[in-house]
């Protein structure tokens, strides 16, 4: 996988596989190899070279990679899905529908928990402002506390 993400990164670059290679003073056919997945595990020398070369940090490398995985990883899951539902005789209609509903569903429970914390949030201030006043605090002595928290 860090193969793609080098490549990725390479074609944004504007980068040939000899410049880049150039670049970064490492084998050609070797950095091919790494882009195509024939070698999966460069050495983190490599990786330092190819980064530098890339002008990007080499945690950018690996977190990219990590979220391309995770991409791949749910795509793989989400054909399977697909590939069930044909087989099974779902038509494309059925499938769009389908398909609506799990987004409309995803929305709902986004809204629901964002809801919930906002209700959270709510309840926390109230018991606060409640504490503050049992204290004997005015309105303006929370929010010159508040100020002097943010500003610090």
């Amino acid at each position: 996988m860090i193969g793609k993400v080098i490549r990725m990164y390479r074609k944004r670059k504007g980068y040939s596989i000899n410049q880049l290679a150039d670049i970064a003073g490492v084998s050609k056919s070797y950095l091919s190899k790494i882009e195509r997945g024939v070698h999966r595990n460069p050495s983190v020398e490599f990786l330092k070279k190819i980064s530098h070369a890339l002008k990007v940090e080499l945690k950018e490398l690996f977190d990219t990679e990590v979220i391309l995985y995770r991409r791949a990883e749910h795509d793989e899951e989400w054909r399977t899905h697909l590939v069930e539902a044909v087989q099974a005789g779902m038509n494309q209609e059925e499938l769009f529908q389908f398909t609506h509903r799990l987004r409309q569903q995803k929305k709902e429970r986004t809204f629901y928990r964002s809801r919930q914390i906002t209700q959270a949030n709510i309840d926390d201030w109230r018991a606060l402002m409640t504490e503050a006043k049992e204290l004997g605090l005015t309105i303006q002595e929370v929010k010159a506390f508040l100020m002097r928290a943010r500003n610090s």
